[in-house]
């Protein structure tokens, strides 16, 4: 028996800030199913997002925890935040942050983002 594995989508960047909009409302959609089901994704970022036909995928679930649980320590847990080392919500949420931040066509400043929030 043989098994033949091959890509069915595309790993990118976002092309526009309408495309960066669109992956963003797609990832809060699954982050509401998977909070309301009390797991956690705890690895949100770019190279875990594919396109296919266009549409935004969220991928790689390796990480994924059931909230409250100990985060990976591979993970972009909040720095700030003294519970970070549990995979929750809220590390889930400021992973959207840093996401829209990281985003090429973001024009957020984040050096002043950080200081605002100090």
């Amino acid at each position: 028996m043989t098994l033949h594995l091959e890509p069915v989508g595309e790993q990118r960047d976002p092309q526009n800030n309408a495309e960066m909009a669109k992956v963003i409302i797609k990832v809060l959609e699954v982050f509401i199913i998977l909070h309301s089901k009390n797991w956690g994704h705890c690895d949100l970022r770019w190279p875990n997002i594919i396109f296919y036909n266009d549409d935004p995928v969220l991928i790689d679930f390796e990480y994924a925890r059931e909230l409250g649980a100990a985060a990976p320590k591979v993970t972009n847990i909040d720095p700030r935040n003294p519970k970070s080392d549990k995979c929750d919500a809220a590390a889930d949420t400021y992973q959207v942050g840093q996401m829209i931040i990281t985003s090429p066509h973001s024009t957020i400043d984040e050096k002043k983002v950080a200081r605002d929030c100090n």
